[in-house]
């Protein structure tokens, strides 16, 4: 068995899962992008992935982070057979920043 947050059979420090944090509401994601945002804290990437959206940074030991909601199931994308069809696209900022609470 591996570290804590690591897959079982392997090593190494590219191998350690970044620790995950779901947020509630889209807006709730957005107000955590405008504060990262206005604390001068860059973002690694940030992306739609069909059933969430996700927000992808460093925190100060320089571990993954990844701040996250997840949409309602009955939005979640599909294939003409029903099966899951999720994807990584690139997230609009701009539209999640204008949800984001005052």
């Amino acid at each position: 068995m591996g570290e804590p947050g690591q897959l079982a059979g392997t090593s190494g420090p590219n191998r350690a899962l970044p620790p995950g944090n779901r947020l509630s509401t889209r807006a709730a994601l957005a107000g955590a992008v405008r504060r990262l945002l206005a604390a001068g804290i860059s973002l690694d990437g940030a992306s739609d992935h069909g059933v969430s959206e996700a927000l992808y940074l460093r925190d100060p030991d320089d571990n993954g982070v990844e701040l996250y909601w997840d949409r309602p199931r009955e939005a979640w994308p599909r294939n003409p057979e029903g099966g899951l069809a999720m994807y990584t696209k690139p997230l609009d900022l701009d539209g999640l920043l204008a949800e984001a609470p005052s």
